[in-house]
């Protein structure tokens, strides 16, 4: 088979799907950032695009607000979701509607959030004691058991606790920092709508991602008219990081605070 999408077919379809609001918004509202990765996928005829995201949700349980979400775009995904997939008709008819694109959507949750030492919510003085971890106590990433980071450890990641002790967006930075792979979904995790003959041909986890609360689009970035003009030639080496990269949490200070 020969590869026949242009590098202008790449970014119409990558500019619907952000401007869809399909693709990961890194200065999210909603969301605390703490790590970002791009990685792009080819075949002999096909792309795929998967875009990740570590971060916490303060508006979700305690339980699902810590995670890593991927979203994967491409003209041809495998593993869609069908309507056998949802509880209800109306369910599968507002997902048609209104995420449904060439984007699938799922999360991993490397962090065991059920052994954090904080407080149950009605012991909590307020929001920022509930999502306060205690000094001393211990997460599980990946199977192991690692130390709640010390005031010293956030100054090495460059976090500044914004409390009296380590909120749970906090901890997460940090990991980001001293754990940079683990925190992130596993290959096989990240390859879960990713075509079989597919092969890695690009991994960034720096770079300069759309402002979409500017309505900015993947098109008008030099970066990804790059990313683009790769893909299309097979030729990763014309990636060649234009600009600034604007992905590291600290250039979205607003982010998480809705």
């Amino acid at each position: 088979m020969k590869f026949t999408h242009t590098a202008q077919d790449i970014l119409d379809l990558l500019d619907r799907e952000f401007s869809a609001y399909r693709v990961n918004i890194i200065g999210n509202g909603y969301v605390f950032p703490a790590k970002s990765r791009l990685s792009l996928y080819r075949s002999a005829a096909d792309w795929a695009m998967v875009v990740e995201q570590l971060g916490f949700m303060a508006r979700e349980p305690r339980e699902d607000g810590a995670g890593v979400t991927m979203q994967t775009v491409g003209p041809v995904l495998r593993g869609r979701r069908t309507a056998g997939d949802f509880v209800s008709e109306e369910a599968w008819r507002r997902y048609c509607e209104e995420m449904a694109g060439q984007t699938e959507e799922h999360d991993v949750w490397p962090l065991d959030v059920t052994d954090w030492a904080v407080p149950d919510e009605d012991d909590a003085p307020d929001e920022a004691a509930y999502w306060t971890i205690a000094p001393g106590g211990t997460c599980t990433l990946r199977g192991e058991r690692i130390a709640h980071p010390s005031l010293q450890d956030c100054a090495a990641a460059g976090v500044t606790p914004e409390g009296e002790g380590v909120q749970v967006h906090e901890l997460l930075r940090v990991l980001a920092h001293r754990h940079p792979e683990a925190v992130m979904a596993t290959e096989e995790e990240r390859r879960r709508h990713v075509p079989g003959d597919m092969e890695l041909f690009l991994r960034l986890d720096a770079w300069r991602h759309p402002d979409m609360a500017e309505d900015e689009l993947p098109s008008e970035r030099p970066g990804f008219r790059q990313m683009a003009e790769a893909l299309a030639a097979g030729d990763p080496s014309l990636y060649r990081a234009p600009g600034p990269p604007n992905t590291h949490w600290l250039n979205w200070p607003e982010a998480g605070r809705l």
